[in-house]
C-alpha cells in the first residue's frame, strides 16, 4: 500500500473512532438532552419532576419507560432514610399516597421491614394471608420502598408512578438561617430527564444549590432546575432558608454555628470543581476531533517522502541484497522480520552452493547438506544461519523431517516436568526466534528513522489521562457525573491511538537517501511477481532468472505464488519443492519449541454535595422465571462449595455475579454457615452464573444499592 493511501486510510479510522466514540457518548452535560449510553436499556426513566414544599411535603412524578414486555414485575422508590408511618426519633420519610398505573399495586416497605398496601388511599398492613401478591412484595422489596407491583409483568411501554410523601429532615440553625440539603438520589435508574421545583411563595428561600451543578432559576414564587441524571450518579438541593421555616417544617433541627459560611464555602468548591469537569469534558472532546488533524501534521512534518517515478511492475530484482535484509527492510514494515526472510536464505545459499537442499518426494522429507567452505561467509544472519543447521546436523546433513520430530519429543518430555528437555527445548527456541522472527533489527536504521514513537506517546499520555480519570470516576462518579463523560471521552482518545501504533514504523518516520525509492520498487516487483498474467510472458528457460524470483518473491512474501507459476509453467528448479516442506518442518518445530505451561496449585444533614437528607432512586425489578430458578440453583452450589457463606458472598461481589442478592438473601434470612469444601468451585459457578444471567439484561437493573445493605446481616 502506498504511503498516501496509508495516510488516508489511518485517518478514515482514526475519525471513524472519533465520531463514532462520540455519538454513542453524545449529548452535551447536564443540558436538555438524550444521554445515548447512560439511558440505553430495557428499563429508564423518561421523565422525573419533584415538587418540594417548604412545609415538608414532597411530590414526585416517574415516567418509567420499560422497551422489552413480559420481564418487569416492580417499578419502585427507595430511600436510604427510615420509612415510616409513625413517628420517629430521628430524620425519617413518611409516605403518603401512591398514584399507580391501572392493574398495578402500590405498596411501601417501612422500615422496620414490614409491608403495607394501599387501599383507598390508606395504607395498612397485610396479613400474609390477605393477598397472594403479599408474600411476593414481602420477599422481593426491600425495606424503606416505595412502588407499584404488577403480578403479570410490564408490557412494554411509558408507565407513570405518583408519589407523595412528607418528609422530615434534618435541619441546621443558627440566628439567621436553617440549612437543609435534600439527597433526591444517589443510586438509580437513568434519568432522561428531571425537573425540579422548590415552591417559595414567602421568600423563605435565600440560596439555592442543585448537585449536579445547575443554574437554579425563579419564576413566579418557585425555583426551577432542570437537566439529565445518568445512572447513579447525585441528584441533590440544598437550600439556605430563613429560619421561620423551623415553624411550618416538621423537621429535626439542631443547633449550628455559622450557617451561612459553611453553606457557601461548600458549594462553592463544588461548584467550582463542577465546571472544571465540564471544561475538562469539553477539552477531551474537542481532542477527539483534532487528533487527526494532529496526525496530518505530524505526517506531513516528519514523515512526507518525496515523491518518485516507479513503474506499476517491475520485472528485475531493484538490488541485490541479502534476502534476509529484504524481508526486514522492503517488505511490509521496515522493523518486520518474519519466517520467510530465513526460506528466502536458505534458497540463497543453495543458489551460491554453500549448501544443498534435498527433497524426497515420497518421504515428503528435507534435508540441507553442508558444503565445502561454508565457514567462509561474512554476513552475520547467514552465519547463525549455519551454525544452526551444523548443530543439529549428523555429519554434514541436516534432516529438518528429523529435527521436527526431536523437537516434539522434547516437548513432549518437557510437558512431565523433565528439567533436561525444558532447557534443551528453550535453547532450540531461542535460536530460531534470531533465525525466524527477529534478526538484527538494527539494520533498518540504516534504510529508515521509525516515527512510531509519536504514535506511542500519544498512546502513553492518553492511557495515562484515562487512568487518572478512572481514579477519580472511582470515588467520585456520583458527586460529580461529569467524570462519567470525561471517562468515555478518555477511553475514546487511547483508541483512536492504537490504529497509528500498527502502521508502517515509516509513515511518521523517513526514508534515508533515496531509499524510497528502492521501498517502491520492491514494492512494484512484488506486485510484477503476484500477477501470473505478467509473470507468464518471460522466458522458460532461463533458470538463473527464476531462481532469483523464487528466493526475491519468498523474501516479499510471495513464494507461494511464484512456485505455482512455475509449475503451471513448467519451470523445472528442484529446490522450489523444498518451499513446500519448509513451513512444514521448520514452521512446525519454531512452535512446538515453546515450553509448555507450567502447572500451578489452587488453594444524612451534611452541607455540601453528596451530604443530603434522602437518597436511593428509582427502579425496576425483573425476574424471569427460568433464569431466577437457575441461577438461585448456582447460587446455592456456591454455597455450599465455598468454606462460608460470606467467602461465596465475597467471590460473589468480587465477580460481578447476579448471585449476590439471593446468597446474601439467603444467608440473612436463616444466619447458617456452609463449612464443606467440596470442590472449592464458587469462582466458576460464579462466572456460570454471570453468563446465564447478566445484570443489565436478565436480572436486576438499578437495585444493586440495596443489596449491599444487608452485608452487615452477615457478621
Amino acid at each position: 500500500m502506498s504511503e498516501s493511501r496509508q495516510i488516508i486510510t489511518l485517518l478514515i479510522a482514526v475519525t471513524s473512532i472519533g465520531a463514532a466514540g462520540l455519538f454513542l457518548t453524545g449529548g452535551t452535560p447536564y443540558l436538555k438532552t438524550d444521554c445515548l449510553i447512560e439511558c440505553y436499556g430495557s428499563v429508564y426513566v423518561e421523565s422525573y419532576g419533584a415538587d418540594i414544599y417548604l412545609n415538608g411535603t414532597l411530590e414526585e412524578t416517574f415516567v418509567y419507560r420499560i422497551t422489552e414486555s413480559d420481564r418487569y414485575r416492580m417499578l419502585y422508590r427507595d430511600w436510604k432514610v427510615p420509612l415510616s408511618q409513625e413517628r420517629l426519633g430521628e430524620p425519617y420519610v413518611e409516605p403518603i399516597g401512591i398514584s399507580p398505573p391501572q392493574g398495578t399495586i402500590p405498596y411501601i416497605k417501612d422500615w422496620s421491614a414490614k409491608v403495607w398496601e394501599e387501599q383507598d388511599g390508606v395504607f395498612s398492613i397485610r396479613q400474609l394471608s390477605n393477598t397472594e401478591y403479599t408474600s411476593d412484595i414481602d420477599y422481593l422489596a426491600v425495606p424503606n420502598e416505595a412502588g407499584v407491583y404488577m403480578p403479570e409483568r410490564f408490557a412494554a411501554g411509558t408507565f407513570r408512578v405518583g408519589y407523595l410523601f412528607k418528609l422530615h429532615p434534618p435541619l441546621e440553625c443558627d440566628s439567621e438561617y436553617c440549612h437543609l440539603n435534600l439527597k433526591l438520589a444517589d443510586e438509580h435508574l437513568p434519568y432522561k430527564h428531571f425537573i425540579l421545583i422548590v415552591h417559595d411563595p414567602d421568600n423563605l428561600v435565600s440560596r439555592i444549590y442543585t448537585h449536579p451543578a445547575l443554574d437554579a432559576r425563579r419564576e413566579g414564587d418557585a425555583w426551577i432546575a432542570e437537566g439529565v441524571s445518568p445512572e447513579n450518579t447525585l441528584l441533590e438541593v440544598e437550600m439556605l432558608l430563613r429560619p421561620q421555616v423551623k415553624s411550618i417544617m416538621d423537621g429535626f433541627p439542631r443547633d449550628v454555628q455559622d450557617v451561612e459560611s459553611k453553606t457557601l464555602s461548600a458549594n462553592s468548591e463544588y461548584y467550582l470543581i463542577s465546571r472544571l469537569l465540564s471544561t475538562v469534558v469539553y477539552v477531551l472532546r474537542a481532542m477527539v476531533l483534532v487528533f487527526p488533524l494532529m496526525l496530518v501534521l505530524i505526517y506531513y512534518k516528519y514523515g512526507r517522502e518525496k515523491s518518485f517515478v516507479v513503474p506499476k511492475f517491475l520485472s528485475y530484482v531493484p538490488e541485490r541484497r541479502k534476502p534476509w535484509l529484504v524481508n526486514l527492510v522492503f517488505r511490509k514494515d521496515p522493523f518486520d522480520f518474519d519466517e520467510n526472510g530465513f526460506y528466502a536464505s536458505l534458497l540463497d545459499l543453495h543458489r551460491r552452493g554453500v549448501v544443498k537442499i534435498e527433497t524426497d518426494g515420497k518421504e515428503e522429507g528435507l534435508r540441507v547438506q553442508l558444503l565445502k567452505g561454508y565457514e567462509g561467509t561474512k554476513d552475520e544472519y547467514e552465519k547463525d544461519v549455519l551454525d544452526f543447521l551444523k548443530s543439529f546436523a549428523v555429519g554434514d546433513f541436516f534432516d529438518a523431517k528429523a529435527f521436527k520430530e526431536q523437537v516434539e519429543r522434547l516437548r513432549e518430555n518437557a510437558t512431565t516436568g523433565n528439567s533436561a528437555a525444558v532447557s534443551r527445548l528453550s535453547h532450540i527456541r531461542s535460536k530460531m526466534q534470531v533465525l525466524m522472527r527477529s534478526a538484527d533489527k538494527s539494520v533498518a536504521d540504516e534504510f529508515v528513522m521509525g516515527g512510531r514513537k509519536y504514535a506511542a506517546i500519544s498512546f502513553v499520555l492518553f492511557l495515562l489521562l484515562s487512568i487518572a480519570i478512572l481514579l477519580l470516576f472511582a470515588d467520585y462518579r456520583q458527586v460529580y457525573p461529569q467524570l462519567s463523560f470525561a471517562l468515555f471521552t478518555s477511553f475514546i482518545l487511547v483508541l483512536q491511538s492504537i490504529p497509528p501504533l500498527v502502521v508502517s514504523s515509516a509513515l511518521f518516520g523517513s526514508w534515508k537517501e533515496d531509499y524510497y525509492r528502492e521501498k517502491l520498487e520492491w514494492d512494484a516487483f512484488k506486485t510484477f511477481l503476484s500477477d501470473f498474467a505478467s509473470i507468464q510472458k518471460y522466458s522458460h528457460e532461463d533458470l538463473k532468472m527464476w531462481q532469483e524470483w523464487l528466493i526475491y518473491g519468498t523474501a516479499l512474501g510471495v513464494g507461494d505464488k511464484v512456485a505455482k507459476a512455475m509449475e503451471k509453467l513448467n519451470v523445472s528448479i528442484p529446490e522450489a519443492r523444498s518451499l513446500n516442506y519448509m513451513p512444514v518442518y521448520f514452521g512446525r518445530a519454531y512452535s512446538m519449541s515453546s515450553p509448555p505451561p507450567s502447572k500451578g496449585g489452587g488453594g444524612g444533614g451534611g452541607f455540601g454535595g453528596g451530604g443530603g437528607f434522602g437518597g436511593g432512586g428509582g427502579g425496576g425489578e425483573v425476574i424471569p422465571d427460568t433464569v431466577f430458578y437457575l441461577r438461585n440453583l448456582f447460587c446455592i452450589f456456591s454455597l455450599v462449595n465455598s468454606r462460608s457463606a460470606s467467602e461465596a458472598i465475597h467471590l460473589a461481589v468480587f465477580d460481578s455475579s447476579p448471585c449476590i442478592p439471593f446468597a446474601v438473601s439467603l444467608a440473612a434470612r436463616f444466619r447458617f454457615r456452609f463449612r464443606f469444601p467440596i470442590c472449592r468451585s464458587a469462582q466458576l459457578i460464579a462466572f456460570l452464573t454471570k453468563f446465564l444471567s447478566s445484570a443489565d439484561s436478565l436480572f436486576i437493573t438499578g437495585r444493586n444499592s440495596k443489596n449491599f445493605s444487608s452485608l452487615a446481616l452477615l457478621s
